[in-house]
């Protein structure tokens, strides 16, 4: 996979475009991540099926995507620790993590800390001007 996707208005309709110009329907899912099969209680499938590799984790869940129907990785962190007032997301794929999945995907570009789930945090209005700031 080389080249960008891009988005374009075609017959008054907004399509994301591949790198060689064909339109473009993702079907993604998002939260794919590994920290759920390093956690203890999963019984060792971490080392037992991937040998501790993440690569190797990644290729095989990009297959199973692929098989499922699914072309398009989405956000890829997920929650590993939630105490009050505090949430951490694992760690978001590299560039290079990104490639050993070998399909498109949709890195998050954080512009706020909000989310719909911390009662304590109100989503920012994005179309104040105070946001700006």
């Amino acid at each position: 996979m080389a080249g960008f996707y891009t988005i374009e208005k075609r017959d008054g309709r907004w399509w994301f475009i591949t790198p060689d110009g064909a339109p473009f329907w993702s079907i993604g899912m998002n939260h794919i991540d590994s920290a759920a099969l390093r956690y203890v209680e999963s019984d060792g499938v971490w080392e037992r099926e991937f040998a501790n590799s993440h690569e190797q984790w990644l290729r095989a869940v990009a297959s199973d995507l692929r098989d499922w129907g699914f072309n398009t990785i989405g956000w890829t962190q997920e929650v590993v620790i939630i105490t009050e007032g505090y949430h951490r997301h694992s760690r978001p794929f590299t560039y290079e993590e990104y490639q050993w999945a070998d399909m498109p995907y949709c890195h998050l570009l954080p512009f706020t800390e909000a989310h719909q789930w911390q009662v304590e945090v109100r989503m920012p209005d994005l179309m104040n001007s105070d946001f700006e700031e």
